[in-house]
């Protein structure tokens, strides 16, 4: 049995039932919003989670099975759900498409429905007694919940689970005990991101016995899942301090620049500074501040998936994360009369921010950034169709002088360069 004493329980809201969410495919699920787990026992002890994993829940039924439909795998297969080993990760391997490799099924950002799916041919009937859902090295793009339903026929569809919450990095365990054989198993993930493997058992094993199971014919009769986060440790690419040019080659480039012409005020060589920003979640916000052409997905300001509380995206609330935007403030490395904007997305083909704003203060007169006046020089606009591009050029309002620029993003993703193109104003000395 499991040590009582290593678990610590707390309740999740429930939430209203709302409206089905449409699949493309007509042969597919749709998903069904409804009450949310009722309670959720988090294991977070190293002796918690070893004893999860010790448990023998016997033959894993979805292994050997097959994908017969994914609305999305932009950025990882769903093959890899059915994947008997556990996910491997290296940081910095970078797919030159993808950018960090999972294993794991992993969907685009901003796909604008709100849920994605994945459906499963199981390899013969079976019984369902134990799901577990594991999001082992996502970490800040996991999918935000899961839910399951089961068929015969691949046609005639019945939810088994509600919408169940999920953490990051994190082994997720429920008892069900659903009656009957399947065929089919559909998982739904709310609103994108990663699941890096879906494993499904037909007994439940003694260990679990005083779990108590869901009841998927009375949605008042909640489960209750365990959650235990993995003991690997996840290094972030943003732990290492930036490192930008020295003063002495900031002081060289300066004087080979022909100050005469309009130059790149937002260059780190010259040097313009970020000083200060909303999330750097995947990479430094700093990086958007170079001038040399980007290597990969890793070589750009890249933050974590927004997310809305999951209430909300389960009831057609998920188009208000467009008003969500990331930030970064830079400082410009000389005052100037700032005409043209240009950014980079080169590597980021299904994580670019939806659109940009780019706002301009002149401290010129005096103030604090808290009493920054901000000025309009772009507008909110689209950039999700410039995925992958390079070059970018933003239109400007007007012509502005500024000392100082807020980039946002939204809602979030990933920006590889930015370059305020201007006229240097009471340009300072090179050393």
């Amino acid at each position: 049995m499991i040590d009582e004493t290593l678990l610590a329980e707390t309740v999740v809201d429930g939430a209203e039932p709302g409206s089905p969410v449409a699949s493309d495919d007509p042969a597919a699920p749709s998903a069904v919003d409804g009450t949310l787990v009722a309670t959720q026992v988090q294991l977070d002890a190293a002796e918690a989670y070893r004893r999860l994993r010790s448990i023998d829940f016997g033959e894993n039924i979805v292994a050997g099975g097959e994908i017969t439909f994914v609305s999305d795998e932009a950025f990882a297969e769903a093959r890899n759900l059915l994947d008997p080993t556990e996910p491997a990760f290296d940081l910095g391997d970078f797919d030159p498409t993808r950018g960090q490799r999972f294993s794991s099924w992993e969907t685009a950002r901003h796909s604008g429905r709100g849920v994605e799916s994945a459906t499963i041919k199981l390899p013969k009937p079976s019984k369902i007694g134990v799901v577990v859902i594991d999001t082992k090295w996502h970490d800040g793009n996991q999918a935000q919940a899961a839910q399951l339903m089961v068929s015969k026929d691949g046609r005639a569809w019945i939810p088994i689970t509600m919408a169940t919450p999920l953490q990051g990095h994190s082994v997720h365990v429920q008892r069900l005990e659903v009656p009957d054989e399947w065929n089919y198993i559909c998982l739904f993930m709310f609103p994108d991101g990663g699941i890096a493997r879906l494993r499904i058992y037909e007994n439940v094993p003694a260990e679990l016995d005083t779990l108590k199971p869901h009841d998927m014919h009375d949605p008042t009769a909640y489960g209750t899942l365990l959650t235990a986060r993995h003991p690997d440790k996840i290094e972030k690419p943003t732990k290492e301090p930036f490192k930008g040019p020295s003063a002495d080659d900031i002081v060289y480039h300066r004087r080979c620049t022909n100050w005469e012409k309009p130059v790149n005020l937002a260059s780190i060589n010259l040097g313009a500074k970020v000083i200060d920003k909303s999330d750097q979640r995947y990479s430094h916000a700093e990086n958007i501040l170079k001038d040399d052409v980007p290597q990969d997905m890793g070589d750009g300001w890249e933050n974590a998936r927004f997310r809305l509380p999951l209430n909300q995206v389960l009831h057609d609330g998920y188009r208000e994360i467009w008003n969500h935007a990331e930030w970064l403030i830079i400082e410009l490395s000389d005052r100037g009369l700032i005409e043209k904007i240009v950014t980079d997305f080169r590597y980021f083909n299904f994580n670019n921010p939806q659109s940009m704003e780019v706002e301009a203060w002149d401290s010129h007169g005096g103030g604090t950034l808290e009493q920054a006046e901000w000025k309009p020089l772009v507008a909110k606009t689209q950039v999700k169709s410039h995925a992958s591009q390079a070059d970018v050029e933003l239109p400007v309002t007007k012509p502005t002088v500024a000392t100082h620029l807020r980039v946002k993003i939204y809602p979030c993703g990933g920006v590889h360069r930015i370059r305020a193109i201007g006229q240097v104003i009471n340009q300072a000395p090179a050393a």
